[in-house]
């Protein structure tokens, strides 16, 4: 019986709970010809401080605990929990009427529109920083739903928000389309006029800071950007155009920005302000809220809710404080006459005003209205611009006891010029003497490389040596100073009767008188290592030079080396054996290209244990051979000087691909020469052409 009755008072109340709307007071839609806002008078709401799991399906029993609002505006601060409110939509003309329903705050986590009808509670959008952006029921960054309300009838709407730990504030506004677009159009001119200012100010100090270069500056462009992200997510723009469908961003952007912002802050105030000279203590105590502020911000990076909430309510507390702290210390800067600090002050205590405001609505003390909402909008345009007009007037001090500086010290430079035409006279006589001293030395230095370009040229082959082993060859061989790192190298051995000819061009690390030392020995270790050879191997015969250069290396402490492309080339059976030590080689045959690849390995002391590998290639009459330094590819030029490149000397290759052997070195010194124009030789180049 006892059931029966509590299911027919539940009936009852849901029955009756469309007509007697809660208590409210209705609002008649077919008078709205704007807009009007939703206030304390229309709005009933219940808290659900109890945390308890409550959703639309089991709202029928919280019709007894929805309570008229107290305020305008619904502030409720810090709160974890569900907030439920409830108003009515009164249609009494003969039409039908579309409006939309916007909420004051863009950065609400959750919020739920549900309408009462037939003694049924049906939701009918969900909507917030939670959901992703693509989701909305209309895409804007102001959280807006449509609604609809029939001819001659009312429709009960509840709403349902949760913001996490974060401050909820809420509003409601009902508008129809065109004053919608209107408002949106009008905040959007007032919202874009104050990023675009921000936008100008931070340029400006970009500008500034890299002409004046010091921290002040760089501090300060770092504030302005956390400040502008800041906006931006506070605002809505980030949610609509930056992380759409990131919640975790969209969530936690908010505490990471501000306690950046603060972070730059206090380190601008550091340095604008001097504190290091006028309040070393201070300078301390700053220092020390840096370290609080950074685990602040790794708190605001946790996904988890305590250390969301502790983040959130740090960073709005700390802000308060630091601002009352931060003007005290401007108005003791001032009493110390250092005279930057007066744009400071005035710049903070605008700031302080607008900030003061909007962190006490946060905390629910002050209501959300267009002060709180948007004057800390004002008061940081006002404060950047102050501050960069302050940092400027720093500037200027700066710039003016420099010049002061700079005229005793051109007072100094008289005196000191006087004394030094004295000392003039007598070291140009002793300078005299070191400057033929030093041309006499350099005549010897040049005199040596000379003799030692001669001894380079002794282990190189001679045009008839070349002759004697090759048909058909071409050489491009250029120092970048008198003697080169760079050698081109070509023997015989016979294997079984069989005699093969060995060519290569080689590439010693360095140049000049280095890389010619380099050079003599690796060239010598070649010769050793290929009387060692009891076959007719490239792979052995360039891991037994390696083995002799690390072995004569090992006790110099030197780790330099050698790169190579190297052949083994029998004319009767036209057989090829080829491998490279970094240095790869270009085969042309029919009028194709291929390029070979070298191991990835010097040879000299290395890191890689990677073996040498052997190619075995059967060459063809006309088959034609490249080998090449990397002199020729890294040398900068052309318009836009950058390098020579592989591709380009590909390229310059294949274009005389069908022409003799002449003609395409021809083209290839050609285009060298053109490329680097009057640029500085980088290295050496050693390009050898050998047809079969």
């Amino acid at each position: 019986m006892r059931e029966l009755a509590s299911k027919f008072s539940i009936l009852f109340i849901l029955s009756i709970l469309p007509f007697l709307g809660f208590g409210q007071k209705t609002i008649d839609v077919s008078k709205i010809h704007s807009s009007k806002v939703i206030d304390g008078s229309y709005l009933k709401h219940w808290e659900n401080k109890n945390c308890s799991n409550v959703s639309y399906k089991h709202f029928e029993n919280l019709g007894l605990k929805l309570k008229p609002m107290k305020m305008y505006q619904a502030n409720f601060g810090f709160t974890p929990y569900d907030i439920w409110f409830d108003f009515t939509l009164d249609n009494s003309s003969s039409k039908s009427k579309f409006h939309l329903l916007k909420l004051s705050n863009p950065n609400l986590d959750v919020v739920q529109l549900f309408k009462v009808e037939n003694n049924q509670i049906q939701r009918l959008f969900k909507s917030g920083d939670q959901l992703n952006y693509g989701k909305r029921p209309v895409k804007n960054r102001i959280i807006t739903f449509p609604v609809y309300s029939k001819s001659n009838s009312s429709t009960h709407y509840l709403i349902k928000v949760n913001n996490g730990t974060e401050h909820l504030n809420f509003k409601l506004e009902l508008s129809n389309l065109k004053k919608y677009n209107e408002d949106i159009y009008q905040q959007q001119y007032f919202l874009g006029g104050f990023f675009g200012i921000l936008l100008f100010i931070l340029a400006f100090n970009i500008v500034v800071g890299l002409f004046v270069r010091e921290k002040t500056s760089l501090y300060y462009c770092l504030y302005i950007s956390s400040f502008i992200i800041l906006q931006l997510s506070n605002l809505g723009f980030g949610k609509e155009y930056l992380w759409p469908n990131n919640s975790y961003i969209s969530n936690h952007i908010n505490p990471i920005t501000a306690t950046f912002s603060i972070i730059f802050l206090l380190k601008f105030c550091k340095y604008y302000l001097d504190t290091k000279t006028f309040l070393p203590r201070i300078y301390k105590l700053f220092v020390r809220i840096e370290y609080l502020l950074f685990i602040n911000l790794v708190l605001a990076f946790l996904p988890l809710s305590f250390a969301y909430t502790t983040s959130i309510v740090f960073i709005n507390g700390i802000t308060l404080l630091l601002n009352v702290l931060i003007l005290g210390i401007s108005i003791f800067a001032i009493y110390k006459k250092y005279k930057p600090a007066k744009l400071f002050f005035f710049a903070f205590s605008i700031l302080f005003v607008s900030v003061f405001a909007f962190i006490l609505k946060n905390f629910g003390v002050l209501p959300s209205n267009t002060f709180t909402d948007y004057g800390l909008q004002f008061g940081s345009i006002m404060e950047a611009i102050l501050l960069t007009f302050g940092i400027i007037y720093r500037f200027k001090i700066v710039i003016d006891k420099s010049y002061e500086q700079v005229l005793e010290l051109n007072l100094l430079k008289e005196e000191a010029n006087l004394k030094l035409e004295q000392q003039v006279k007598v070291r140009t006589n002793e300078i005299e003497l070191q400057k033929q001293e030093i041309e006499d030395k350099n005549k010897e230095i040049i005199s040596s490389i000379s003799y030692a370009k001669r001894i380079q040229e002794a282990i190189l082959p001679s045009n008839e040596t070349m002759n004697s082993y090759l048909s058909n060859w071409q050489l491009f061989y250029v120092p970048k100073d008198i003697v080169a790192g760079d050698f081109y190298w070509i023997t015989s051995r016979q294997f079984e009767k069989e005699n093969w000819i060995f060519f290569a061009v080689a590439d010693c690390t360095g140049h000049g008188v280095p890389g010619a030392m380099m050079s003599v020995l690796c060239s010598t270790a070649l010769n050793t290592a290929l009387q060692d050879l009891t076959v007719p191997s490239t792979s052995l015969l360039l891991e037994r030079t390696s083995e002799l250069i690390s072995k004569n290396l090992s006790t110099s402490n030197v780790n330099d080396g050698m790169d190579i492309s190297i052949c083994a080339y029998e004319p009767l059976t036209k057989r090829l054996y080829w491998s490279g030590a970094n240095n790869s080689i270009i085969i042309m045959r029919d009028g194709f290209l291929q390029e070979v690849a070298p191991t990835k390995k010097p040879i000299g002391p290395s890191i890689s244990d990677e073996k040498f590998v052997q190619h075995s290639i059967k060459l063809m009459d006309k088959d034609r051979l490249i080998l090449f330094s990397d002199g020729i590819t890294d040398q900068f030029g052309g318009d836009s000087n950058k390098k020579f490149k592989k591709s380009r000397f590909v390229d310059v290759v294949y274009e005389t691909i069908n022409q003799s052997t002449s003609i395409q070195m021809e083209a290839i010194k050609n285009a060298f020469y053109d490329w680097k124009s009057d640029n500085e030789q980088l290295d050496d180049i050693c390009v050898l052409i050998v047809e079969v």
